[in-house]
């Protein structure tokens, strides 16, 4: 692949946040991509089941109702059937906070050797991708059936399941080693970490790491920030000892390296007032370990490189987080991916107008993705649009200038798989079989709902808004 361009780094885009001040809109109508099919119907060749399970309604005041979910409609309400009850009982939607079912997580099996969709929104969709375009990515699964995503709302694509990352998560805290220091614990809530008092430190052991590393994530906080990411050390519950740290200060960043037989060095520190002004940022750290060399990049941009001069090296395989202020901060996409070690320090051209390519053996591009048809992926860069097949590619991740996030609608719901994927669908109606909704990313789409472990309804209420998202 590097006889087509040199490697150009740049940092995953960052997903266009909602506003804290939520805005509700009423729904337009989504129309439908041009030259493409409409979602196939409900069918998606699965056997009927034998009506709903035992499932469990909480209210938004607290409430828990144990029974069976009959079915739901946007304007005629939730219609539940508890089994001590003669009848049948209805209930407003705006009274409802989740539904938890009693679901099989082998269900998902099938989908997870399937490409991962990610949206702007933080949503993914499971899917074999058909084709893509500038406008449309079409993919098909048995929880969706054919179904039209547009292009302009994915944030990233990974078409083979797990690409060839070593860690990609978070996926639950159980996999974290945390420390027990009083102040309490990082906790896991839709798909991020999160940490909101001082000196709280998660971090895991990854076998065997190699020396020439990518280790990504994207970060947000509220008020002041001081996070300490941890690289090669030795101890998974201590961000200041054996270890590289990246401290992430307000509006400076610094390096330095502790390491028990010297004591701590100070590689260097960096001015990043102007990338961190928004409160969020996506994160890349290109690390070489026997040339004891760190470059970092934020939304894309070089920042800082610093190479350590001191004696003796660090051979720990553990990466860390420390939350270090009384304030949130919130740790997301993280992944650790072997590197080839080479980069292209020419920033002429903005990162972040342009579109990252990731291939199985770490080589990175920037360009733009042309199309995607019969498996192979077209893209282009300065030299050439030149060809890969799908099955060599680790992600696609797009321009974050170039992208839109879906609406905040009145009506929204949040539907949750077992392996804690999560669709933002507007709600049209549920029965015991399946769901059928609506979106601006996806148009009309119908879901099978043996799939699904819980469904948040009324997802921006402040009743559950908070508690939920962990700010």
């Amino acid at each position: 692949m590097k006889n087509f361009c040199y490697l150009l780094v740049c940092g995953l885009p960052l997903f266009l946040q909602a506003q804290i001040q939520i805005e509700l809109v009423e729904p337009d109508v989504v129309e439908e991509a041009a030259d493409v099919a409409a979602p196939d119907a409900v069918d998606h060749s699965v056997p009927e089941v034998n009506g709903p399970e035992v499932d469990l309604l909480h209210f938004l005041n607290g409430d828990r109702l144990s029974g069976a979910l009959q079915e739901i409609g946007a304007e005629s309400g939730l219609v539940w059937k508890h089994p001590d009850a003669k009848a049948e009982t209805v209930y407003a939607l705006e009274n409802v906070k989740l539904i938890q079912f009693k679901a099989d997580s082998a269900n998902v099996d099938d989908l997870m050797s399937l490409a991962r969709i990610e949206l702007t929104n933080g949503d993914q969709y499971r899917g074999r991708i058909i084709r893509m375009d500038t406008e449309t990515l079409v993919i098909e699964s048995p929880l969706t059936g054919k179904v039209n995503l547009r292009a302009e709302m994915i944030h990233a694509i990974r078409p083979i399941a797990g690409s060839n990352a070593i860690y990609s998560g978070p996926n639950s805290m159980e996999e974290w080693e945390q420390n027990n220091n009083g102040n309490g614990q990082w906790e896991l809530k839709n798909n991020a970490m999160y940490s909101n008092n001082h000196n709280q430190i998660a971090g895991m052991m990854l076998d065997d790491l190699p020396d020439k590393i990518s280790f990504d994530f994207s970060v947000e906080w509220r008020g002041n920030i001081n996070l300490q990411v941890g690289f090669w050390g030795r101890d998974p519950k201590n961000v200041n000892q054996n270890c590289y740290t990246l401290a992430i200060q307000n509006s400076y960043l610094r390096c330095y390296r502790n390491y028990n037989k010297i004591g701590r060095n100070d590689l260097g520190n960096a001015q990043v007032r102007e990338e961190m002004k928004d409160g969020k940022l996506d994160v890349r750290l290109l690390l070489n370990r026997e040339a004891k060399e760190i470059l970092v990049l934020f939304n894309g941009k070089i920042v800082a490189r610093w190479n350590d001069t001191f004696d003796g090296v660090i051979k720990g395989d553990a990466i860390i987080f420390g939350g270090m202020a009384n304030t949130p901060v919130k740790v997301s996409r993280i992944s650790v991916r072997e590197w080839d070690g080479e980069f292209d320090l020419d920033q002429t051209e903005k990162p972040n107008v342009m579109d990252q390519l990731i291939t199985l053996n770490g080589d990175i591009f920037a360009g733009k993705l042309e199309k995607i048809e019969a498996d192979i992926l077209y893209f282009k860069n300065d030299f050439a649009v030149f060809q890969v097949p799908l099955d060599r590619v680790s992600e696609v991740s797009f321009s974050r200038e170039t992208r839109a996030e879906p609406r905040l609608q009145a009506g929204d719901v949040e539907i949750f798989l077992p392996n804690k994927e999560r669709m933002t669908l507007q709600l049209t109606g549920l029965d015991h079989r399946a769901f059928t909704g609506s979106s601006e990313a996806t148009g009309e789409i119908s879901l099978l709902k043996k799939y699904f472990m819980e469904m948040k309804l009324n997802p921006y209420d402040d009743r559950h808004h908070v508690e939920e998202e962990g700010w």
